[in-house]
């Protein structure tokens, strides 16, 4: 497994920061920059993205964003051959226990959202 130098941890906490700069080719090169990493250090982009939407609560168009980030670099790792040594099952289906909830609690929010709305009319 590579070692993670603390410039590689910073650099994927500023990216996270950045990532909902309001135009979209910047966004979009954020989240490139992020999945490049997260080729190379998937441990790091996976724990540090989950850590920033638990506590930095990210709009949900960035969520989104690194929900999406959070598939594709598992996704990508877990088609390696040596999916052993990157990508434990049991992290995997955290990370997808985790997405799930994130997704359930957006569609909750926006479902309340209505109906408190839909009061007013």
């Amino acid at each position: 497994m590579a070692h993670i130098y603390k410039s590689n941890l910073e650099i994927v906490l500023r990216l996270l920061e950045h990532g909902d700069d309001g135009e979209t080719d910047v966004q979009n090169e954020i989240f490139q920059s992020l999945h490049i990493v997260g080729s190379d250090q998937p441990l790091l982009v996976l724990t540090q993205s989950v850590d920033y939407i638990l506590n930095k609560k990210p709009s949900n168009k960035v969520k989104a964003l690194i929900l999406q980030l959070l598939g594709d670099v598992v996704r990508e790792k877990c088609k390696s051959e040596d999916k052993d040594h990157l990508l434990d099952d049991e992290l995997a289906n955290k990370i997808i226990d985790f997405t799930i909830s994130q997704t359930i609690i957006s569609q909750v929010n926006f479902v309340c959202l209505l109906l408190f709305n839909f009061d007013y009319l």
